[in-house]
């Protein structure tokens, strides 16, 4: 079950994000930090959480702009775009990522989009190798290196999925 995200689940998909972040990759403690900024996120973008139907556990989540906007500098018209996919390490392998990613493709859709787009760095295997089994590409002729966190530069990735 996908949904928005309620304000008494802010706490716990904050704590989830984390710990699906720090459970596969290095990460530095400002990336930490905004990992775990949930509650700031949800006054500005949709922040929507995947439960399991039968226990109400909380498996996932991932956010997406309002409607008529973007999260990044990167895409394009006619692109939505959507970043901090996150799953317990307990959920992984159950297809609740693409679950989540499907349903930010269906979203883009009903928003008129034609394509879906993200950005993450070559070091992030496992969401790479989700991305590319689902159809995402690399869109290497509109990446390029934007300060994250601040005044520190690493190369984005940007993949993207004809809707």
């Amino acid at each position: 079950m996908i949904r928005l995200i309620q304000d008494d689940e802010i706490e716990a998909v904050s704590t989830l994000t984390v710990e699906s972040y720090t459970s596969a990759y290095e990460i530095n403690d400002r990336y930490r930090t905004e990992l775990g900024q949930v509650a700031e996120r949800v006054s500005k973008q949709q922040v929507w959480v995947a439960r399991d139907a039968q226990t109400d556990e909380l498996l996932g989540t991932v956010s997406t702009p309002l409607p008529g906007e973007f999260l990044n500098d990167y895409p394009q018209p006619g692109d939505m775009d959507f970043r901090l996919l996150a799953t317990t390490p307990a959920a992984r392998g159950r297809g609740v990522g693409k679950a989540l990613v499907k349903h930010c493709a269906q979203l883009a859709r009903e928003r008129g989009a034609s394509r879906l787009v993200l950005h993450t760095n070559a070091e992030m295997h496992l969401a790479v190798g989700l991305y590319t089994s689902m159809g995402f590409a690399r869109l290497s002729d509109i990446e390029d290196d934007f300060p994250y966190p601040p005044n520190i530069w690493y190369p984005v990735h940007v993949y993207g999925m004809v809707l």
